[in-house]
């Protein structure tokens, strides 16, 4: 881990587990995000009661970048504090200090992940100016520069002990009783001693009797920034309503050249909305679990399990996309017959079958044939974003499968041709169960291109996303007739080079409304 010095600023610069995270234009407004700490290495995390408060779900990110969905073990409202609960152990974790011994200009650390700034602990150096006994809530005032996502993180004193929780300036009108304006460069924390009725509902936390000898501040942050965590709100009150399937229109688009007794190339309007977008913690824990169970009965080599543990965590974290205009998309996969019309060719392995999806095809392959379409006057073409695809796909729904979370794989079947169907190849299209919206094979079959270079997701909130603008490798969606059924995931996503091709890649297109 290597240190930045920012004037009195420090920033780490960490490897992050898969890639680095791109931050586009957050808007926080359905989910936001706050710091915590841990106070025990069985997952109790201390932070703000307002960083947590009133959530659908709060999520974990601690600092080696995995993520664990928290409960609220107790919160105090009054004191604006509470005691979370993750699901993990033998986590790094900070050491308390005794924050009736802090003297005003002491020196102290805030460290927190500043909202829309970036994804790694950042760490403000300062000083104690005032202790405000005298408030309804004592605080300590500090000039250590503050950003609202820095709210429930550690106070730090020069023995890299905490001795309180940070609040951000624009909650700390909340907390404070007071009038007029906050100056610029006042920020406060809550001294540790307010927590310890919370604090005993963890297992036992020591408090050292006596401080241990001064550190330099890289110290302080080496020692403290492993135990410092992210911490995300949802409001999942913000699921997009159920949609009539057989209220959504369909057109079909005319291809001169198709057989006779080919599917023709419908396609379904899909109302703009909202979604939360990637899987929870849970979802990739359990996945990476089964998938590691399984590879290693089949005696598969680690490196290969790590691979696939990295794509599973390439779904995450989970944000908030919004789409703004309607847009069409297949109600099939491309079929072999519709390829043939328009290109004149059929690259497919298995061919000869007019009505089964097309394969053998990459990315640049499928702009080719985008091109072409285009030409014929009926509209305007394209591979869906990922953002489209997903959202077609979950048709309203937040579970693993767009059919539910189908634990034991009992139900998925009748809805996706996976490697459990045992067929060692494609099908024809729309021949098992669609979604909601009417969509078939968006499980299975064969992977889907999508239109993004492949990236990181970030914590933000998003408007028509249209992913990253650059890149080596382009998106697959939704699996395939050799996919195990856990790699058929909604929100499963692979990488592949643009002009890669194989017998389980397809493409369904999308058009302008």
């Amino acid at each position: 881990m290597r240190l930045i010095i920012l004037s009195r600023k420090w920033i780490t610069v960490g490897l992050v587990s898969f890639c680095l995270l791109i931050f586009g234009h957050p808007t926080w407004a359905q989910s936001s995000s706050g710091t915590g700490f841990v106070v025990h290495p069985d997952g109790y995390i201390l932070t703000c009661n307002h960083v947590v408060e009133g959530a659908g779900k709060i999520e974990v990110v601690s600092s080696d970048s995995k993520r664990y969905v928290a409960e609220v073990v107790e919160a105090d409202t009054y004191k604006d504090l509470a005691l979370l609960k993750i699901p993990a152990q033998g986590l790094p974790y900070v050491t308390l200090g005794d924050s009736e011994r802090a003297r005003v200009l002491d020196s102290v650390i805030a460290l927190g992940y500043p909202l829309g700034i970036g994804n790694e602990v950042a760490a403000n150096e300062g000083k104690i100016n005032a202790k405000r006994d005298s408030e309804k809530i004592p605080l300590f005032q500090i000039d250590a520069a503050v950003n609202p996502g820095n709210s429930g993180g550690p106070l730090v004193n020069d023995h890299g002990e905490v001795i309180g929780v940070v609040v951000a300036k624009l909650n700390a009108i909340k907390v404070l009783v007071l009038t007029g304006s906050i100056p610029e460069g006042i920020n406060f924390a809550i001294p540790i001693l307010y927590a310890k009725s919370l604090l005993k509902k963890a297992p036992e936390i020591k408090t050292p009797a006596k401080p241990a000898g001064k550190l330099s501040s890289p110290d302080i942050f080496e020692k403290v920034s492993p135990a410092t965590v992210r911490i995300l709100k949802y409001d999942l009150s913000e699921n997009p309503q159920p949609i009539n399937p057989l209220a959504l229109k369909t057109i079909t688009i005319t291809l001169p050249n198709l057989l006779k007794n080919a599917k023709p190339l419908e396609m379904v309007l899909i109302p703009h909305g909202k979604f939360l977008m990637g899987s929870s913690a849970e979802e990739q824990q359990t996945a990476i679990n089964e998938m590691t169970r399984e590879f290693n009965k089949l005696g598969i080599e680690n490196e290969t399990i790590s691979v696939f543990r990295s794509s599973i965590l390439h779904e995450g974290p989970q944000h908030w996309v919004t789409l703004t205009k309607d847009f069409y998309i297949g109600k099939y996969e491309v079929t072999q017959a519709q390829w043939k019309a328009v290109m004149d060719s059929n690259p497919s392995k298995f061919s000869g079958k007019p009505n089964n999806p097309v394969e053998q095809v990459s990315w640049n392959d499928c702009q080719t044939f985008i091109q072409k379409l285009n030409q014929m006057g009926q509209g305007t073409f394209y591979l869906p974003t990922e953002a489209e695809w997903e959202y077609a796909c979950r048709a309203g729904t937040t579970t693993r499968f767009y059919w539910g979370d189908d634990p034991n794989y009992s139900q998925i079947g009748q809805y996706a041709w996976y490697i459990g169907n045992l067929s060692k190849q494609n099908h024809e299209v729309g021949t098992k169960l669609p979604n909601a919206w009417g969509l078939f094979d968006m499980s299975g079959n064969v992977r889907e291109w999508c239109q993004d270079w492949d990236g990181a997701y970030s914590f933000s909130d998003r408007v028509d996303s249209i992913g990253h603008q650059s890149g080596s490798s382009r998106v697959l969606r939704g699996g395939c007739w050799s996919d195990d059924a856990r790699f058929c995931r909604s929100a499963y996503r692979l990488r592949v080079y643009p002009s890669g091709r194989d017998d389980n890649i397809g493409l369904r297109v999308a058009r302008t409304q």
